[in-house]
């Protein structure tokens, strides 16, 4: 009576994603890593409510096809000579939803990690990104005839630092700055 169970029905649906990658070793002589490219999509089987039919006709129009793909990219730029792991990596992310039902219909993110930035510090990693979200077309329609201000999207600079404090222990504090958070364009 204590344990955790699992209970499913049929108007829970599935979420099924597929991907594909083609990964490669890195070029030791150019001081080049490892990289990796993949292409996915992905279906969520339930039936959720269209973003805009809501907010039209105050009903709920239901579809199924909530669905996306995205694309992922991942290259080390640069290894330093003679360690293992240590270098400068490139990553970015592009992914679609269906703006229909998702609010958000695209993403975008890219960043730089550099792995043993300090002397001595050779598994610590130090990495700027940037990500941005955009809201679909249905939903900004929605939200404007609602009479709500939205922003087409939201835009985060993020800037980390991973330490390996112990061979078990690590800290991670992570600085985000949002640029409409919420695409709420009245918010600092």
């Amino acid at each position: 009576p204590t344990s955790p169970s699992l209970r499913m029905n049929s108007t829970e649906g599935a979420l099924v994603i597929g991907e594909v990658s083609f990964s490669w070793n890195g070029i030791e002589q150019e001081n080049i890593g490892a990289g990796k490219y993949t292409i996915g999509t992905w279906l969520y089987t339930s039936e959720f409510n269209e973003v805009q039919a809501n907010a039209v006709t105050g009903g709920s129009t239901r579809s199924t096809a909530n669905n996306g793909f995205y694309l992922l990219a991942e290259q080390n730029l640069y290894a330093e000579p003679g360690t293992e792991g240590e270098g400068l990596s490139l990553f970015s992310r592009l992914g679609f939803a269906n703006g229909g039902i998702n609010r958000f219909a695209s993403n975008f993110s890219a960043g730089v990690v550099y792995t043993g930035v300090f002397p001595d510090r050779d598994q610590d990693k130090l990495g700027v990104a940037l990500t941005v979200a955009n809201n679909s077309d249905n939903y900004i329609s929605a939200a404007l005839l609602s009479g709500s201000s939205v922003a087409t999207g939201e835009l985060a600079f993020e800037f980390t630092y991973r330490a390996q404090v112990t061979p078990w222990l690590v800290a991670q504090p992570d600085f985000q700055y949002i640029v409409h958070p919420g695409t709420n364009p009245s918010l600092d």
